[in-house]
């Protein structure tokens, strides 16, 4: 069963034009950010309005992407760009965002069905396809799109693929759930293991999350998060559980994802040097989903702050890190697509 992210474009409507070289930036100023408490679940946590600070237009060839961006340690930013509303044949697009030049990568046909792909830190892209005899193959690509290394993963088919990290080594993190068309005792159950480079598992990652309803899941988004920290540990956000990972595959630490309420679900986890920020969204009907920017310590996973954009900033936001704060990605009366950064103060 090939599940692709197509669900996320759906929820946020997300669709852009993209490509080319960046024109200079312009600076607009950030407004101060406005406080507030906001009670979330029991515990008072500062609720902050983000502004728009930098706005840095693209000049790229129209294309549209889904699902939440990647991003790497250069502050490149790679998207899944689909035909339509078809992810079958889905690509990966680069976004420079030093010279805003774009490069597309693309999974050889052998390789089967796009179902997901990842990113190292380091900038190497590699995608995963689902092949008409059902077996998993990652495809690695250079940095010119072309491809290096194939290679059959050991997973069986009824695992749907919700997470997917690479280290800069090749070693992975692959994780899901398993499909109805599993073993009756394991449908529905999660599943996150790390890999070695020649696609077989070497340890799997215990208490990642319970068992899930495969009912519910056919109208509701996938509720989980999974990244490989600029600490080199591993971030596993499941409902309101998050545990910490190292590259070993024992668990370091665990804590709570604190929601403002039940129909949040977790889209996105990134960690940047003293921070963790979870992507919270809100489906609303006949609208991009509501978004919200959960921010916790590192050091002790507890809340720090939760930050909310402003009509100016959209709801995209495609990156975080601990300097620049976050990063935006809207059409404007000025550009077709523009990043925005967001400076968290």
């Amino acid at each position: 069963m090939i599940k692709p992210v197509v669900a996320f474009l759906l929820v946020l409507g997300t669709s852009f034009h993209i490509g080319g070289g960046l024109s200079p930036c312009f600076i607009q100023h950030a407004s101060a950010p406005t406080l507030a408490d906001t009670k979330v679940h029991g515990t008072n946590i500062p609720e902050i309005e983000l502004h728009a600070g930098t706005i840095q237009p693209l000049k790229v060839p129209p294309f549209g992407f889904s699902g939440f961006a990647m991003s790497d340690s250069r502050g490149n930013f790679f998207f899944l760009v689909g035909h339509g509303m078809d992810l079958t044949h889905a690509s990966v697009m680069r976004v420079s965002a030093h010279t805003g030049e774009a490069q597309v990568y693309v999974l050889p046909e052998e390789a089967g069905a796009t179902v997901t792909y990842g990113v190292s830190p380091a900038g190497r892209v590699y995608m995963i396809g689902l092949d008409k005899d059902s077996h998993y193959t990652r495809v690695e690509f250079g940095l010119d799109g072309t491809t290096l290394t194939t290679t059959r993963l050991n997973l069986p088919a009824s695992l749907v693929l919700t997470d997917f990290l690479i280290s800069n080594s090749g070693a992975m993190v692959i994780g899901g759930y398993f499909n109805s068309s599993a073993p009756e005792k394991m449908r529905g159950k999660q599943h996150v293991a790390l890999y070695d480079n020649s696609g077989n598992e070497t340890r799997v990652l215990s208490n990642v999350g319970a068992n899930l309803d495969l009912a519910y899941l056919r109208n509701h988004l996938f509720d989980g998060a999974t990244c490989i920290g600029s600490d080199n540990e591993i971030y596993i956000a499941r409902a309101e559980s998050l545990r910490v990972y190292d590259m070993q595959g024992r668990l370091i630490q665990r804590g709570t994802v604190p929601k403002p309420d039940a129909s949040y679900s977790i889209g996105k986890i990134q960690q940047s040097g003293h921070f963790i920020v979870v992507w919270l969204r809100r489906p609303r009907q006949d609208a991009p989903a509501e978004l919200k920017l959960l921010l916790l310590t590192s050091s002790t996973l507890q809340p720090f702050r939760i930050y909310y954009p402003d009509a100016a900033l959209g709801t995209i936001a495609v990156g975080f890190d601990e300097t620049n704060g976050f990063t935006f990605l809207k059409r404007t009366e000025k550009c077709d697509a523009c990043f925005i950064s967001a400076p968290i103060n």
